[in-house]
């Protein structure tokens, strides 16, 4: 999708999210391409074994080695079968944490990449059958600090170090590389610039 395109549907983005978005939708175009391959190779597959097993059947006769391989096939038949309804419960969880984590303001990748495994974890306990991803992320994080990014603390105007008193605007990141004596030497000019 071109980035024009973008701009239009998301109107007020910077061309940094408009090039996010536009990673993300070609991703999961990929991933749309590559599972239908996939799928299309498994019905053949399967489509193959059924052939053979029916061909079989039809000959076997009393051989006790047509028999075996007729076994053989149907449960080669089975263990695909079963790989695949892995694979596709597997695509359809990872599809619902996606869905979720994605609309999220995380505070770093490292927060992030950990509750998407937590997530994981509790969408295939058995004991959270009927529970949606949003309802058990935000039982995960309701009452922990810094999983999300506070819009708000990232707008305070305080004065940079050594000013004079005009306030300057800092983002959270920028005072998160503030060592601890710099912060220390200048709280008096960072809580007047607080609450001024």
């Amino acid at each position: 999708m071109k980035l024009q395109q973008l701009q239009k549907i998301f109107e007020n983005a910077t061309e940094e999210q408009l090039q996010q978005v536009n990673s993300f939708y070609q991703k999961d175009k990929d991933i749309i391409k590559n599972l239908q391959e996939e799928n299309n190779t498994l019905s053949t597959q399967v489509t193959e074994l059924k052939n053979d097993i029916s061909e079989l059947e039809k000959n076997k006769g009393n051989s006790e080695e047509l028999q075996k391989n007729i076994n053989e096939l149907q449960e080669k038949l089975k263990m695909q079968e079963e790989t695949y309804k892995k694979e596709t419960e597997e695509r359809k969880i990872n599809d619902l944490i996606n869905e979720v984590i994605s609309t999220k303001k995380w505070t770093n990748e490292a927060t992030k990449l950990y509750y998407t495994q937590q997530l994981k974890e509790e969408l295939t306990n058995k004991e959270n059958v009927g529970k949606s991803a949003e309802e058990l992320l935000t039982a995960m994080t309701k009452d922990i600090d810094n999983v999300y990014i506070n819009e708000q603390q990232e707008k305070i105007q305080i004065p940079a170090v050594g000013n004079t008193g005009n306030n300057v605007a800092f983002t959270a990141k920028q005072l998160e590389t503030m060592s601890t004596d710099e912060i220390n030497k200048n709280w008096d000019n960072i809580v007047k610039g607080v609450t001024e």
